[in-house]
């Protein structure tokens, strides 16, 4: 509940509003029987007009006072679910961003959305239609009860009798139903992230031809779930008809105590009509405070999902941390070990002095640990030995921030984002800026295929929009780093999805941007990197040599091996 509270900070004024508007028109409500009732004994009993009319008119202003009451509700109720829920689903995707990248190894797209956008609404559903109605209904409940017992003493224990046998009955299939509730919320979630993975990949799993093992299983996700909400409303089905099984029951004891009194002349007709009225208000309250606790077991379980998201650590800066620039660009990985959850150590006892300004190629097979290296550096992760000084100072001194707005990356895969070509590699619509985003991509040769877009720089790309090619995608990361201009540049398979000849031209670019710069270089294709001032071959997580191209060559060691090995192949291929 703490977790909850903390939630409506800034909201609860209009959550006491809200509460507010709740009880009112609870109160207003529990007086239209009484009313009812007199309205029945000045006609029928007293036969008295003007006390029938001051009843009339008495019950027309609640009545009209109650719809005032429910028209704030909704108008307050539409605002929290506007504000409230957004700035909730605002704070998970803060949050999202914010996750250290070995807990997003670990979770899944689909059932991290299904959090953020479906299980937060359960925070307002819980304070409002479970909370504060449940407590509307006990208030209803003591008022319809109160009034049988003040009316009529076996009337009111009637009443009070019923209420533990049908708060037994609720609480037995409340608990059943959370159960279920846990397990449906569950398994949605995976079926939602396994959707997403089967629409990333649906290209090769066509290739595979694997649609009919994926419709089985597709079917038979969809089906567990459909099992479990169907035993979920069975269940629900079978509680709401023991309660209304126990409301009979009870009706029918009021009705034959109501008409004893009655005819015994102890009792008024308009007081009969209200007990009536009242133990019908009391019976549905019964029914609905059951689904309403039914609806409490599946938003906290959707609530306990969004906890447990909060829950995930964070990348947070040191209390010493600070904004440093680099203004060298002096690198130095010192006794550095990293494994990653679950697995062997990548990195095993590294070292390595990168001088400012230095362009170094780390090369190797595939798993040796070179790409980790570089996520090392930019605090993906965090070593489990030693530590990486960037001008002196360990990473922990640089906020994330500070460290990672001085680094730029070109990854082996690049994707677009949803939005126009210029804001995909300005990240904004900044439309000033484009003189000198065009000088940009005529270097990178991109100049003529923004001019043949429909809409140029404002031509949708990424997800929904106009797909380019692996190579045109490529260019495009490195049109970012162009604009970022950052002291430290890294490189890992920049250039893989090349043709040869263009290739060369970006091959050119780059050299250019990396000038007066540190550079750290990850490439298989040995022939990109041999005008680099060193290169370090990474084995088993260790440099085992180091040197030019043409003094890895000499040395005639595994360097000289994979660079025979990738020329033999071309041979064959010329």
């Amino acid at each position: 509940m703490n977790d909850i509270y903390r939630t409506t900070k800034g909201y609860r004024l209009r959550f006491a509003a809200l509460f507010g508007s709740v009880i009112f028109g609870t109160v207003t409500s529990a007086l239209f029987p009484y009313c009812i009732g007199k309205i029945v004994d000045q006609i029928f009993y007293l036969r008295r007009m003007k006390g029938f009319l001051l009843s009339f008119f008495l019950y027309a202003g609640l009545y009209f006072l109650n719809q005032c009451g429910h028209g704030v509700l909704n108008y307050l109720w539409a605002h929290l679910k506007i504000t409230y829920v957004v700035d909730i689903r605002r704070r998970c995707f803060a949050h999202l961003l914010r996750l250290k990248a070995d807990v997003m190894t670990h979770i899944k797209s689909g059932d991290i959305m299904r959090r953020i956008q479906e299980d937060t609404e359960c925070f307002l559903e819980f304070i409002h239609r479970s909370l504060f109605y449940v407590l509307a209904n006990f208030l209803q409940l003591a008022i319809s009860i109160g009034y049988l017992l003040y009316t009529n003493l076996f009337l009111g224990l009637t009443s009070i009798v019923l209420t533990p046998v049908m708060a037994y009955s609720i609480r037995y299939f409340r608990g059943k139903m959370k159960e279920k509730q846990q397990r449906i919320q569950s398994r949605k979630g995976l079926a939602d992230a396994w959707i997403q993975e089967m629409m990333i990949g649906l290209t090769e799993l066509k290739l595979l031809n694997a649609q009919p093992r994926l419709e089985r299983e597709y079917r038979d996700k969809t089906e567990d779930i459909l099992r479990d909400e169907m035993d979920a409303r069975y269940l629900s089905l079978r509680s709401d008809a023991v309660n209304e099984g126990l409301i009979l029951i009870g009706q029918l004891c009021i009705f034959c105590i109501a008409a004893f009194f009655v005819a015994g002349g102890s009792m008024t007709l308009g007081q009969f009509v209200a007990c009536a009225s009242y133990f019908s208000t009391c019976a549905s309250y019964y029914n609905a405070l059951g689904r309403k606790l039914t609806d409490i077991s599946a938003n906290l379980v959707g609530i306990r999902r969004v906890q447990e998201f909060f829950s995930w650590e964070e990348e947070t800066d040191l209390p010493s941390a600070g904004s440093y620039p680099v203004e060298k660009g002096e690198i130095r990985f010192e006794n550095l070990s990293f494994g990653y959850e679950g697995g062997q150590e990548v990195l095993k006892g590294f070292y390595l002095d990168i001088r400012p300004g230095e362009k170094i190629a780390f090369v190797g097979k595939s798993g040796e640990g070179k790409s980790t290296l570089l996520q090392l550096l930019c605090r993906f992760y965090e070593p489990s030995e030693g530590t990486i000084y960037v001008d002196g100072r360990p990473l922990a001194d640089y906020t994330y921030e500070s460290l990672r707005s001085q680094i730029s990356v070109v990854w082996q895969d690049n994707g677009l984002f949803q939005g126009s070509l210029r804001k995909n590699i300005l990240m904004s619509d900044d439309k000033s800026r484009d003189p000198f985003l065009w000088e940009i991509l005529e270097g990178l040769k991109l100049k003529e295929v923004a001019e043949e877009l429909p809409e140029g720089l404002d031509t949708m790309v990424g997800s929904g929009g106009r797909d380019l090619s692996g190579g045109q995608k490529q260019r495009l990361s490195i049109a970012r780093v162009f604009l970022k201009n950052p002291a430290i540049l890294i490189l890992d398979e920049a250039t893989s999805a090349l043709d040869n000849t263009t290739e060369v031209l970006i091959q050119q670019a780059l050299d250019e941007l990396c000038k007066g710069r540190t550079t750290l270089v990850v490439a298989h294709r040995l022939s990109t990197i041999r005008n680099a001032d060193e290169i370090a071959v990474v084995i088993g997580g260790r440099i085992t040599e180091r040197g030019t191209h043409e003094e890895l060559v000499a040395l005639d060691g595994t360097y000289k091996k994979l660079y025979s090995l990738q020329f033999r192949e071309n041979d064959l291929f010329q």
